[in-house]
């Protein structure tokens, strides 16, 4: 086997260009995949730079009567009630492929609010990254899909959900559709059978919202579906509102992070 010597490599411009790519890839590998996990301001702002949303938790008195877990601190409340930490690949172009460098740190759901009187309420709010095939989808079709899943309802049930479905919109002007379930099931849950979520007889109100055309890294565009999901053993007006003040604090914007040279994902 020929040795080049290191020097002489070195100098070398495509050397050079190919360690510098690598080293990038590394460091952005390394850091650039927290920007999917969001944090909680001082200004009381929860914000995920990757997803393009923002959730201000004061107006409204809504941190008064939830505890928003900050995903940089979830120490702060016992294990069982954090949402998962993960660090594994996410479609984030929307192509059906999954890439090395689509592996992110991500929270699952992306962010959690735990009722401050009630032990068994909570909103768990998730993003969903739309699949290319079904970009010119309407945003019924993806609430019933999603609905069918989360339930797990019979056709009646279904088309019972989706025709008392509330129409709602999110700032700056995005769609959104609020359905109510008679049970639901989480994410932790889903394979279960039957699930345990139904087990405790709780019951769902769910809040879904386009976000088409968010630019996103490297120039890429996609269509993201944000998850509102409000679970408790029963549903009233005050939970019923305190969701509907959730939507009015949120704020989704048409462009993620901006691109830094060293960036992937």
């Amino acid at each position: 086997m020929t040795r080049i010597p290191i020097r002489i490599a070195l100098s070398n411009p495509l050397v050079l260009r190919l360690l510098t790519v690598f080293t990038a890839t590394i460091i952005a590998s390394a850091c650039g995949s927290q920007r999917y996990i969001g944090s909680i301001g001082r200004d009381r702002t929860y914000s995920n730079r990757g997803y393009g949303l923002a959730l201000r938790l004061a107006p409204g008195g809504l941190e008064e009567r939830w505890l928003a877990i900050d995903p940089m601190a979830p120490s702060e409340v016992p294990e069982p009630l954090r949402p998962t930490r993960l660090h594994g690949r996410i479609d984030l172009d929307g192509n059906g492929e999954l890439r090395f460098d689509e592996a992110v740190d991500h929270f699952s759901p992306t962010l959690r609010l735990l009722s401050r009187t009630s032990t068994a309420a909570r909103m768990d709010l998730d993003v969903l990254v739309v699949a290319r095939r079904y970009a010119k989808a309407s945003l019924e079709a993806i609430a019933a899909g999603q609905t069918r899943k989360l339930g797990r309802l019979s056709p009646d049930e279904l088309d019972q959900a989706m025709t008392s479905a509330k129409r709602r919109s999110v700032a700056p002007d995005f769609a959104a559709l609020v359905l109510e379930l008679p049970r639901c099931q989480t994410t932790a849950t889903a394979t279960a059978t039957p699930p345990p979520a139904a087990r405790r007889g709780l019951v769902c109100r769910a809040a879904f919202i386009d976000q088409p055309g968010l630019v996103a890294e490297r120039g890429i565009t996609r269509r993201q579906i944000i998850r509102v999901i409000l679970q408790a053993p029963a549903l009233d007006d005050a939970l019923r509102a305190d969701q509907d003040q959730l939507l009015r604090n949120l704020v989704l914007s048409r462009r993620g992070p901006r691109e830094k040279p060293a960036d992937l994902w």
